[in-house]
């Protein structure tokens, strides 16, 4: 349900900008199964499997391993692209790494809690961000990455409610649960994952992405 909320808020704020062209995405049919693994495989990947980890050890172990992610980019584009990465790339990746480490566990590491579940949860939420970087490119210098965000988080959220029907919702509705899903769904969804689409410039190949620096 999220994720449809989310997705719907994107479509909604694309309609005024692409309006008769926001539909042009669906107009290819060669365009459905990759779109669809892009929706599958990306998005909700991403969501799924880090809440999984979430369960299965805790939210630092969770973020630490998720963010994994960009060593996956870079051996995606060694053997893809043929392109090894630079020092300075691999150097700012480490980097990153360890700077989420130390923020999210403060140096601590009793914080951190890994199960065999929770290290295969947490690689697979990893992958899903390298797919969620990688699968929407095309169709983001294509048809754009505002409508590109919000059809895959739409195909992600109808995709989710075949393993969690929202007419199973566990929890009691009021005021009080719909705003706070419509806050998650909008700035912790929808709003996370424009920033980060718009953080992979659609104009960049992602073959240059670990060399750019």
């Amino acid at each position: 349900m999220r994720l449809s909320l989310a997705g719907g808020f994107v479509l909604i704020l694309s309609g005024f900008k692409f309006r008769s062209h926001l539909f042009d995405l669906s107009r290819n049919r060669n365009n459905y199964l990759p779109f669809l693994a892009y929706a599958i495989l990306g998005i909700f990947s991403v969501q799924y499997f880090f809440y999984l980890c979430v369960e299965y050890s805790n939210a630092t172990t969770a973020t630490i391993l998720q963010f994994i992610s960009p060593v996956f980019i870079l051996i995606y584009n060694r053997i893809i692209y043929k392109k090894k990465a630079s020092k300075k790339a691999i150097f700012y990746v480490l980097t990153a790494m360890l700077g989420v480490f130390l923020m999210a566990t403060k140096g601590d590491l009793s914080k951190l809690s890994i199960t065999p579940l929770a290290l295969l949860t947490g690689l697979l939420s990893a992958l899903g961000v390298m797919f969620n970087v990688i699968l929407p490119q095309p169709f983001a210098r294509k048809y754009g990455f505002v409508p590109t965000v919000g059809w895959g988080m739409m195909l992600a959220g109808l995709f989710s409610n075949f393993l969690y029907p929202v007419y199973k919702i566990s929890f009691q509705l009021d005021w009080v649960s719909i705003l706070i899903c419509l806050t998650i769904a909008f700035l912790g969804t929808a709003f996370a994952f424009f920033l980060s689409m718009k953080a992979v410039s659609p104009g960049i190949p992602i073959g240059s992405i670990g060399r750019q620096c």
